[in-house]
């Protein structure tokens, strides 16, 4: 009787939770997702190569220690993230977080619509203006120092250019003609 007129036992459906509202990334959970999603943020906004747990504590209040650890391993166990294990570190020991290029390409791919466009100004700005450093590409394209550092890892990884990193900046040299011809 009670669904003929209406009348329900159970309260409304109350707001879905924030890690089911991820762009989905074949192999991971929505948790997993969103613990990348927020590492990867957080390195493009604050050019951080490293961080412990401890500061992601706060952004994620509603998932629970456990699920966030898992979540670390799985990531660092798919190769988005390296973690540094520390004895006496947090549970599990994972003392830091460093972010992978293969874990900012699929950040990247799934939060960034416009990451090709970004690779081929990257890319265009080395070649036509010979920019030879992390710092002068940055400041001239205005694109955020740890994407573009990721990029011209990603270049060096494609065997398009050779990188030279020290302690300040990343430095461009030997630039491929195969570079050219990608993106003629």
């Amino acid at each position: 009787m009670a669904a003929i007129f209406g009348r329900r036992d159970k309260p409304a459906l109350g707001k879905s939770p924030d890690y089911l509202k991820e762009r989905p990334i074949p192999g991971l959970h929505p948790s997993d997702i969103r613990v990348l999603r927020l590492i990867y943020e957080d390195a493009i906004e604050r050019n951080r190569p490293i961080w412990s747990p401890e500061q992601f504590s706060l952004k994620l209040e509603d998932m629970s220690r456990e699920s966030f650890l898992d979540s670390l391993e799985i990531l660092e166990q798919q190769g988005y993230i390296k973690i540094k294990r520390l004895m006496g570190g947090l549970p599990r020991g994972i003392g830091v977080i460093q972010p992978t290029l293969n874990g900012f390409m699929v950040f990247a791919r799934a939060n960034m619509p416009q990451i090709e466009e970004i690779i081929r100004k990257v890319a265009l700005v080395i070649l036509n203006e010979g920019l030879e450093s992390a710092s002068e590409v940055t400041e001239t394209t205005q694109i955020a120092p740890f994407v573009v550092d990721n990029l011209l890892d990603l270049f060096a990884s494609r065997n398009w250019l050779k990188v030279s990193n020290t302690l300040s900046d990343k430095h461009v040299y030997s630039v491929s003609p195969s570079m050219k011809r990608a993106l003629a």
